[in-house]
């Protein structure tokens, strides 16, 4: 505890005052460094920063004195160790709900997509079969024309470069031990790979070199780049948002996971105008600001067991598909209402304005 958090000098005093006085010294301590550092911290509205200024400060923490004496000082009002247990079993009942819930998803998506969960590490390594005989499970632009398109099943994946003008196809030389679930591109030259073993990938398209690998919470299951940040959000299916900042041909840092809900992230959708993030959780759409506070959100359909299977934005708004179903709906991001239902297998389409109260799927939170 408090290992590599924070100066030698304050961690042995911290670690005296543990062999002295037993486990709610680690609260404590813990309590007093957000106390002393609570002025810089309060001005972070983002989370991402508020986590990266906690750890920061924290390893410039040097005044002990001042740490132990603001643990002296708020000593009366430290709850008992006993009530710190209380709470904590009460919190351990609640995510063992949330992760039962999961749970339950979890096993309801790999039902639906046929998967099985593989969580050795998967190596890239040079093509030496035909993926002919693979479907195709993903394509991404990656400039005008040019798709990068991935054919694959639960063991194996291949991607191939697709020039759509010329009509041609170039397979890149290398080969994926696991089903790829996601892809885009991060810049010009720099694509992302997601896999069904938890790994994200990082190669070049001009070298086709791995230049990083970083192993995941969980499978991802759709990736979002922005490129003003150059931040990537990746949706994970323990119904997490996985969060790298600054994505460029360097092994990233660290990875920031924000909860969202109990079912899958399927599809996550920037959208700038509004500096608005939308991820789909199951049957439901919740709504993210610029630092990743839920603001609000919809449920396009009442039933737990109907999911978002993807959401896609254009000039006109969000479109969402739901899996299984022929009915694409149109969302207006700005009054987050749908204003469009339109019917694939007998192309016909109903705006919001011709649809009344009881027909409209636009279910508030």
């Amino acid at each position: 505890m408090f290992f590599e958090a924070v100066p030698f000098q304050t961690l042995q005093r911290i670690w005296d005052c543990f062999l002295l006085d037993g486990l709610p010294v680690l609260f404590q301590f813990s309590v007093a460094l957000l106390k002393y550092h609570e002025k810089a911290l309060l001005k972070r509205k983002d989370i991402l920063a508020f986590l990266k200024d906690t750890k920061l400060l924290a390893r410039l923490t040097f005044d002990i004195e001042k740490i132990v004496e603001i643990v002296k000082i708020n000593r009366d009002t430290f709850p008992s160790w006993s009530w710190i247990q209380e709470r904590q079993a009460h919190y351990m009942k609640i995510l063992r709900k949330v992760y039962e819930e999961q749970e339950k998803a979890r096993k309801e998506f790999e039902r639906q997509e046929g998967l099985n969960q593989h969580n050795s590490k998967p190596s890239m390594k040079e093509l030496t079969g035909s993926e002919h005989d693979l479907l195709i499970d993903w394509a991404t632009e990656f400039s005008p024309g040019k798709l990068l398109v991935c054919r694959s099943d639960v063991k194996q994946g291949w991607i191939s470069r697709v020039d759509v003008q010329l009509r041609t196809k170039e397979n890149l030389g290398v080969r994926m031990d696991s089903r790829v679930m996601c892809i885009t591109m991060a810049g010009e030259n720099l694509m992302l790979v997601g896999t069904l073993s938890w790994y994200l990938y990082a190669y070049t398209i001009n070298t086709r070199e791995e230049v990083w690998c970083e192993r995941l919470r969980d499978t991802p299951l759709c990736l979002e780049y922005d490129p003003v940040t150059q931040n990537i959000f990746i949706g994970l299916s323990d119904g997490t948002l996985a969060v790298i900042e600054s994505v460029s041909t360097t092994h990233p840092n660290e990875v920031f996971y924000h909860a969202i809900g109990a079912a899958p992230v399927r599809s996550v959708v920037k959208v700038p105008d509004l500096e608005q993030l939308w991820c789909s959780c199951g049957n439901a759409v919740n709504i993210l600001d610029s630092s990743l506070n839920i603001i609000n959100g919809f449920e396009v359909s009442r039933s737990p067991n109907i999911h978002i299977s993807y959401m896609v934005l254009n000039e006109d708004g969000v479109w969402i598909i739901i899996r299984g179903s022929p009915v694409l709906t149109l969302w207006d991001p700005a009054l987050c209402l749908c204003i469009l239902l339109y019917d694939t297998s007998t192309e016909q389409a109903a705006g919001w304005k011709r649809l009344n109260k009881d027909q409209s799927i636009h279910t508030p939170r």
